[in-house]
């Protein structure tokens, strides 16, 4: 239902092989959905990768999103340092 409303799961913006699960029990529960506009080539940030990070702090497993901001040419941007 979420992607006939057009949007993608992070893993499959960049193509990359969706997870089996996101918990300790073998399933697949945790999504970061994206609109489709983030395919787009002028669209000002780049899906950098999905990842789940494994970790034994919950029953659920982080699933992450890296994002990056782009010009209009398509180049990175780089961030402020807030330091």
């Amino acid at each position: 239902m979420i992607e006939e409303a057009g949007f993608l799961d992070s893993f499959a913006i960049n193509e990359a092989d969706s997870p089996l699960s996101t918990t300790w029990s073998a399933r697949r529960v945790d999504y970061i959905y994206l609109s489709d506009n983030f395919k787009a080539e002028d669209c000002p940030v780049r899906v950098m990768g999905s990842y789940v990070f494994h970790d034994a702090a919950s029953d659920h497993l982080p699933v992450i999103l890296d994002l990056v901001r782009c010009d209009s040419s398509r180049h990175f941007v780089a961030l402020p340092n807030d330091d």
